[in-house]
Parts: C-alpha cells; sequence; structure tokens
C-alpha cells in the first residue's frame, strides 16, 4: 500500500512538472509569436507605405536626384500625410509630425503606457524606422529598415533594443543605440531635430560649411580674418578646395605610395583666391613654397594624421546680410555623441561673388564645458613626415 502511494506522488508530481513545462514554453511561444508578429505587421506596413511613394523614388532615380533635399522632402511630406512622424537622415528638411514624438515622451517622463513610430528617410529613397514603446516597466525599440531591391520595396532587417540615454532638449533628439562590449564599428549616436529650421539657414550651411566641416581642418573653430590667416592650417585646405572648385578629387591627394607632391604654383595660388582673398605673397611665406621650381610641396595626411571619427557637425541658425556685402552665418555645433546642439558656437562671415564665394573671417563665440577640440589631428612637421612614410616625390 505504502510503495503504491509512492508511486502515485511520482506520478503527480511528474505531472505537476510537465504542466509547469509546457506552460512555460507555450508563454515563451506565445511571446515570441506575439514579437513575430509585431514585426511582420510593421515590414508589410512599411512596404505599403513605400508602394504609396514609388512615384517619387522612380521619378528620383531615372533623373539621379535620389540623394537630395528635394527628394527626401517628398518622400518626408508623404510619410507625414500618412499621420507618421518623419525627418531625413541628413537633417536637411523639417520633420513632419514632430508632436507625435514630443507626446510620447511626455507618456516616458510620466511612466505612462505609450508607443508611437518615426522614420528616417535614406539617401537612396529608403528609409529607417523606430517602432516605440514604453511602459512603467520597460522602454523598448524596434528599429527596421526598408530598402528597393530591384524596384521593389524590401522592409527585411529589424532588431529589438533597449531606448536607454534618449535626450529631448528644446530642438533636438538625440539616442544612441546599445552596442555590445567590444562593437568597433561606426558610431550609434543619433541626432534629429525636431523644430523647423528657415530654408535660408540649411542652403548656407550646405553652401559654405558642410563641404570643409569640423573633421580634417581647423577653420571654423580658430579665430581669424582674410587679413590674418595665421591660425589656420591653410594645407587642409587643399584638397576640399579642389572638390569644391572643380567637383571631382585632386591628382595630388593621398595614395598608398604616399607621395609628396610638386604643386604648380600657379594652380594652387589660383584655387586659395577662388576662397580667399589673398596675395600669392602670402600664400608662399604660409605653405612650402619652393622657389627653384615654382611649386608648393603638399603632403596627403597619413593614417596617423586622421582625425577622431566621431565628432560635431555645423548647423547655421541666422543669416544676418551687411551693408558691404558679405554675409555672417550664426553656426552652433552639435554633437550627436555628446548630445548636444551647443558644443561650440561661432560666427562665420562670407563674401558672395558672381561665380561663387570667399570666406572672409571666423571667430568662436563660445565653447561648451570641456570642448578642446581634441579630434582635430595636426599635421606632422615635414622631417617626421617622411620618416614615418617614405621619401616618394612626384
Amino acid at each position: 500500500m505504502k510503495k503504491k502511494k509512492q508511486i502515485r506522488r511520482m506520478a503527480l508530481a511528474m505531472a505537476v512538472c510537465t504542466g509547469l513545462l509546457l506552460t512555460g514554453c507555450n508563454e515563451e511561444k506565445t511571446s515570441q509569436s506575439a514579437e513575430e508578429e509585431r514585426e511582420e505587421q510593421s515590414f508589410r506596413e512599411s512596404e505599403k507605405l513605400a508602394e504609396g511613394f514609388r512615384e517619387i523614388y522612380e521619378a528620383a532615380l531615372k533623373e539621379d536626384r535620389l540623394d537630395t533635399p528635394e527628394t527626401a522632402g517628398q518622400i518626408v511630406d508623404f510619410l507625414g500625410q500618412q499621420g507618421y512622424t518623419a525627418v531625413d537622415a541628413g537633417n536637411r528638411v523639417d520633420m513632419v509630425n514632430a508632436g507625435n514624438l514630443k507626446n510620447f515622451f511626455q507618456k516616458v517622463t510620466e511612466g505612462e503606457t505609450g508607443e508611437t513610430s518615426f522614420f528616417v528617410v535614406t539617401a537612396s529613397g529608403g528609409f529607417t524606422r523606430y517602432d516605440l514603446q514604453t511602459s512603467a516597466e520597460e522602454r523598448e525599440v524596434f528599429q527596421s529598415a526598408l530598402n528597393w531591391e530591384d524596384g521593389t520595396p524590401q522592409a527585411a532587417y529589424g532588431e529589438y533594443w533597449p531606448m536607454e540615454g534618449w535626450v529631448l532638449t528644446e530642438n533636438w533628439l538625440f539616442f544612441s543605440r546599445t552596442r555590445p562590449a567590444g562593437y568597433d564599428g561606426p558610431p550609434g549616436d543619433m541626432a534629429i531635430r525636431l523644430e523647423p529650421l528657415e530654408e535660408e539657414c540649411r542652403s548656407a550651411c550646405r553652401q559654405y560649411l558642410e563641404p570643409l566641416g569640423y573633421g580634417r581642418n581647423n577653420l571654423f573653430f580658430t579665430d581669424w580674418t582674410e587679413e590674418n590667416l595665421d591660425a589656420v592650417c591653410l594645407e587642409d585646405l587643399y584638397e576640399p578646395f579642389y572638390r569644391m572648385k572643380y567637383g571631382e578629387e585632386t591628382k595630388y591627394g593621398f595614395d598608398f605610395d604616399m607621395t609628396e607632391y610638386a604643386v604648380p604654383g600657379a594652380e594652387l595660388e589660383s584655387l586659395y583666391q577662388s576662397f580667399f582673398r589673398v596675395t600669392a605673397e602670402t600664400l608662399r611665406e604660409r605653405m612650402e613654397w619652393r622657389e627653384d621650381t615654382g611649386t608648393y610641396a603638399y603632403r596627403p595626411r597619413g593614417i596617423d594624421e586622421r582625425p577622431a571619427s566621431d565628432y560635431p557637425f555645423p548647423e547655421v541658425t541666422d543669416v544676418r546680410e551687411n551693408p558691404d556685402g558679405t554675409r555672417t552665418l550664426q553656426v552652433q555645433a552639435v554633437w550627436p555623441e555628446q548630445k548636444t546642439e551647443h558644443a561650440f558656437r561661432h560666427e562665420l562671415t562670407v563674401r558672395p561673388l558672381e561665380d561663387g564665394f570667399q570666406y572672409v573671417a571666423n571667430r568662436v563665440l563660445e565653447t561648451g564645458e570641456g570642448m578642446d577640440f581634441s579630434w582635430y589631428t595636426r599635421r606632422l612637421p615635414a622631417e617626421i613626415w617622411k620618416e614615418r612614410y617614405g621619401g616618394n616625390t612626384k
């Protein structure tokens, strides 16, 4: 009798354990199923939205203008008409339906449950989609991407990650994708403008600041005037100035042989005088002029002279027309990694010309706490450059 009771208890215990295991499996399957269903719904919805702006995409593709503010603006406007929050990846157009995001973050602050989605239009005519969910227990992001494959919109990539370290300022949303330990790929820091910006400011930024940026030159974070360019590293400007004037790379740029080039004097002086009111005498004093050959020595930056991978980008916030025909721009440096729109501020003056423009002066107005411009690497002296990279000349 005692033996039978023991068998019954063992059977009952096994049944209970089996039931618990099955319940756990079912709960896990239910959770997985709900997650997969959410992903599938997001993918199909994204593809349907892309079909809605197919005409915009195909016309831009045919005319080779996919990566333009105009095309990005058309796609952003379409998504806005469907009730979604949208902006472009380059912050070249105003965000639509920014109120959706603001309301969501209000719920985050108050610990309420809520969800929203926003879209970042890419240069290829697709978009990155962020589905946000918040509750008292957790905040989560489902990030997915839509691309065009042989004329068909395909949303296939999706990933969940915790929504941590998001910062909402008056004008910007800063966030970082959580990166696993040991990750050494591109930074996952994003900055998206929420509030509108005058097109005049965006246009001025595209024309005068974005072609140079802050990474490989010090033109915009030092004080100088066209009468005194001593603080500016003029060598840093040769390659970008060439691209700006001719729309192509110079033949005197980087190569793996690390060549020191002899650039004809008239060629270099004409290039710099396109962007500065500067004499040939000043250029010859400030740069490495070789009287015997009538050339300038130019050494491209080597691997040890590259800037850090992360630094701010410029945003023009005001344009003032001056009586002498120059324009003065108020500029702030937006730094996604530091989650600030005021890394530093500066004032840039330019002189529009019939066939271009010239840089006239720059003045740093304010720097943020701890700002030391350490991403910028000064060029190596000639002797050390040759020692490190070799003595090839051309």
